[in-house]
């Protein structure tokens, strides 16, 4: 029994089996034969429940990755053909999308229009700090200055018009 269980190890982990139904429905669903689960389970001859439940099980979803990702994969090469049809298209604003779209996967950029133009260096270190709070830095600070002289601006009954003069 150990010598079976250090075989297993070494054969990697377990794989757990999808059954033919619920890969009749899965692939109902990928190749756009079903547009829901009930559809799909009903194309395989099981019940939408069973479909749920099996959804929710990791090998499952993983068997639908796995599809999935293959169904891109043979993708790639239709919209890499299509790209390159668009890229000689007589339409010049097709053409131009289809440039840069290239050129963005082939990791070429273009300038990004909201980005700003202007370059400041955020990150480059003052040389010499100069302190504009009006303090000295060796010693404390001067005290306040004392307030000037104050008016007296109540309004005059006889002339509104004239100013207060300062006694």
């Amino acid at each position: 029994m150990l010598g079976e269980l250090v075989e297993r190890r070494k054969r990697g982990p377990y794989r757990r089996k999808v059954s033919d139904r619920t890969q009749l429905a899965l692939e109902a669903l990928c190749d756009g034969a079903a547009d829901t689960v009930a559809q799909a389970a009903t194309i395989a001859g099981i019940t939408s429940r069973a479909l749920h439940m099996a959804l929710k099980k990791d090998h499952v979803r993983a068997w639908l990755r796995e599809r999935i990702g293959s169904m891109f994969g043979a993708g790639q090469a239709v919209a890499a053909r299509r790209m390159f049809a668009l890229l000689k298209s007589d339409n010049s604003m097709s053409a131009y999308r289809a440039s840069a779209f290239i050129l963005g996967v082939a990791g070429v950029q273009p300038v990004q229009e909201k980005q700003p133009l202007v370059n400041i260096n955020m990150g480059v270190q003052a040389g010499y700090v100069i302190d504009l709070s009006g303090g000295r830095s060796d010693g404390p600070s001067p005290p306040p200055k004392a307030a000037g002289p104050v008016l007296d601006l109540k309004a005059n009954a006889v002339d509104e018009e004239r100013w207060p003069t300062v006694p």
